[in-house]
């Protein structure tokens, strides 16, 4: 009696483990198919569902790095992505997309002259599930100072209104930092 109960604890246990690693490949292989879509954007270092006042939706922003080569011993540079997804869904989590934007800029910076610069801007509506996109703008702000930031902005113009002006940025500070 006690045999044939402790091997039914082992296969108990045997297949509680079968399913927690189920779990846990599922969960991974979810999470890397994410990232493996936005390669183009390089490495996902942040994510946060954020209140999307324009749309009075939330909605789930990534931001991405990609560094480059050392450009001189005390510069170095990387590239940064700011990505926004506006979906119809519970806290932007769910439900089909309605916008999905991004921002990306190479930034250059130089620790010892507490210099960051920016260049090569640019900013892309990727989808939109209705109307049309309008008055598109990318700036290179603050260059040459302390922080600089890459700006993207836009408007979505749906039947005869005006539009529901958009925009996003992403900044990298002196140290190298997204910020």
């Amino acid at each position: 009696m006690v045999k044939k109960c402790i091997k039914n604890l082992i296969v108990l246990f045997l297949v509680a483990c079968f399913i927690s690693v189920l779990n846990i490949h599922s969960f991974a292989f979810g999470y890397n198919n994410h990232k493996q879509m936005n390669t183009k954007f390089g490495d996902l270092i942040s994510e946060r569902v954020v209140w999307d006042v324009e749309s009075n939706k939330f909605c789930v922003e990534r931001t991405y790095e990609k560094h480059s080569a050392q450009t001189r011993s005390h510069q170095d540079g990387a590239t940064y992505t700011n990505t926004k997804t506006v979906k119809n869904g519970i806290l932007g989590l769910s439900g089909s997309i309605e916008l999905e934007y991004y921002v990306s800029g190479d930034f250059t910076w130089d620790t010892s002259a507490k210099k960051t610069w920016v260049s090569n801007v640019q900013g892309e509506v990727t989808y939109f599930k209705a109307g049309e996109i309008v008055d598109e703008h990318t700036y290179e702000l603050r260059s040459n100072t302390r922080r600089a930031t890459a700006k993207y902005s836009f408007k979505n113009k749906i039947g005869k209104d005006g539009g529901t002006k958009r925009s996003i940025s992403v900044s990298c500070n002196y140290r190298g930092s997204k910020s």
